[in-house]
């Protein structure tokens, strides 16, 4: 899920007014309130939740990684954020939870799309092989259902001309 910040007064929160953010998890509290997992321009290391009223939704589709919390079925994320304490231990820098939130969050922000990229161009649609947009490399896609694609050759990213 991606979304994007509306709100051009409040820059307590952190956010860019006009600027996509990746959401790592919902909190559905109630029929009109929702909270999203987020990081801020600010807080490069972890998540904090913030209320959905300040965002629009770009990418309604949820994380192929997340699941549904068996305890609280309101919270949806990876199912190794919801491991007891899992926050406080990575908020205090625990190696083993770090490792564990860095991976998650490296695969969804290449999950979805992204207006800050070009599109590569498709050469073979039948084989997904596609040309770099920044370059003249040619490369397959080896997993087509990712949003975003890095250019073997220039390390670019390019959104998935499949998906984009």
């Amino acid at each position: 899920m991606k979304v994007i910040y509306k709100d051009n007064i409040d820059l307590l929160n952190g956010f860019s007014y006009l600027k996509e953010y990746v959401v790592y998890g919902v909190n559905y509290i109630d029929k009109e309130r929702t909270e999203y997992l987020l990081i801020n321009d600010f807080e490069l290391i972890y998540p904090n939740l913030y209320s959905s009223y300040f965002f629009d939704i770009i990418d309604e589709r949820e994380s192929i990684y997340w699941t549904k919390d068996s305890i609280d079925p309101k919270f949806n994320t990876v199912n190794e954020f919801l491991a007891p304490y899992f926050f406080d231990n990575l908020i205090n820098a625990s190696f083993k939870e770090s490792t564990i939130f860095q991976k998650y969050k490296e695969l969804m922000d290449k999950e979805f799309c992204s207006n800050q990229y070009e599109k590569a161009i498709i050469l073979d649609e039948n084989l997904n092989w596609v040309s770099c947009s920044y370059c003249d490399n040619v490369f397959e896609i080896k997993m087509i259902d990712q949003g975003i694609i890095v250019c073997s050759k220039c390390n670019n990213n390019n959104n998935n001309p499949f998906l984009c």
